[in-house]
């Protein structure tokens, strides 16, 4: 699919209409603990984005990235995936997982995604240079448990997860306690996950075959710096 970039006076209006969004996204933020165990911490901000907001973010989302089927390497087996996917970041990074290497996008190339980025970092003052996105069709397509602890991303990395769209279940399981918890991702809702969560739990996002609109989340990531 061919990329179009914005010209200058689309992205100054887009901008304008996303600092507007930033005054709203200040007085609502709220966040509640869904993990704190001393080496792990899950929390999640049910009100990031007003669903008005986050719907047209979807949208634009949906219609403008984009999207491409991947194949991954689990346990030696390639296996298409139902998910789409796109990644987008800083010059030159590119993520490697199960088998499969995601080269950025220029983050300047999808200014909707570009002013989600600057909100959650503005909110959670930390600082991204990767963002992976999954377009989730239907509940049909879900994503199995696994944690995200590959080498490209740094040591005790936070990953902020945005959702758009339809809700979902996100289920948490130890990989070495009996702790499972489920909640339910709203629509603009964001979710983090730091400290020891990807080397002491499992996270997934069940099939849900009565959901019949799609999601799109995106998982704002640190990756180390490959040219040092």
């Amino acid at each position: 699919m061919k990329r179009e970039r914005c010209n200058n006076e689309d992205i100054e209006e887009q901008n304008s209409e996303h600092k507007k969004k930033r005054l709203v996204l200040q007085k609502e933020t709220k966040v509640i603990s869904i993990l704190n165990d001393d080496t792990a911490i899950c929390n999640y901000f049910p009100y990031f984005l007003s669903r008005d907001i986050a719907t047209e973010y979807y949208s634009t989302l949906k219609d403008s990235v984009p999207w491409n089927l991947e194949q991954v390497v689990v346990f030696g087996k390639v296996h298409q995936v139902a998910r789409k996917t796109c990644a987008y970041g800083e010059a030159n990074t590119s993520y490697r997982y199960s088998g499969t290497q995601k080269n950025a996008i220029p983050f300047d190339e999808c200014p909707a995604l570009l002013a989600i980025k600057q909100m959650v970092e503005q909110v959670l003052s930390k600082q991204f240079n990767f963002a992976l996105l999954n377009f989730y069709e239907n509940g049909t397509v879900g994503l199995g448990p696994h944690s995200d602890d590959e080498r490209d991303l740094k040591a005790d990395h936070v990953i902020a997860s945005v959702s758009l769209g339809a809700e979902r279940d996100f289920s948490i399981v130890g990989k070495t306690c009996s702790y499972s918890r489920q909640i339910c991702l709203s629509n603009g809702s964001l979710l983090t996950m730091g400290g020891k969560m990807q080397q002491n739990y499992k996270h997934s996002v069940p099939k849900r075959t009565k959901v019949i609109h799609g999601r799109i989340n995106i998982t704002f990531r640190s990756l180390n710096d490959k040219t040092k």
